[in-house]
């Protein structure tokens, strides 16, 4: 019995963002972060996370709910700009200058990584049974597929 109330005590006293959702993260901001951070010693790759971070440090929340909706905020900017960074290097690589049929392989590839993703963060989300861990898989792959397209041309 002491286990039950401690427990209800637990979660009932714990701050949530449940009612509160955080607003999604801009795709300015993802790309205000990347371009600042190219100086820095991890490069651009620091700004993954660095968003949600600082959502549940305002929040002052650290439990499933809030990393999740942190976590997701974060990723609706980095998905922006992972449409920003696959447009812009498909047009490049439509232009006259670029070998043929790269737009296309570009396409096909994005494509295929899609379903890798969602199957990748799947996977890993049902390994731990948490799913925290599949909101930072979904951010993570996300933003490193951002990168991986600005590396390759694509972006501001």
């Amino acid at each position: 019995m002491r286990w039950g109330v401690a427990m209800v005590f637990a979660f009932s006293a714990a701050p949530s963002l449940a009612d509160e959702t955080p607003d999604p993260v801009s795709e300015a901001a993802i790309w205000e972060c990347i371009t600042a951070a190219a100086a820095e010693p991890r490069g651009a790759a620091s700004c993954i996370g660095s968003f949600a971070n600082a959502c549940m440090e305002a929040a002052g929340a650290y439990h499933t709910i809030a990393v999740t909706q942190c976590m997701a905020a974060e990723t609706v900017g980095w998905d922006a700009a992972l449409n920003t960074a696959y447009q812009d290097l498909r047009a490049d690589l439509s232009g006259l200058d670029a070998p043929a049929g790269a737009a296309d392989a570009l396409r096909d590839a994005q494509r295929a990584w899609i379903p890798f993703r969602d199957a990748e963060c799947r996977w890993r989300g049902n390994l731990t049974r948490h799913i925290t861990d599949y909101a930072h898989c979904v951010l993570d792959v996300t933003a490193t597929r951002v990168l991986d397209l600005v590396a390759k041309g694509g972006g501001q």
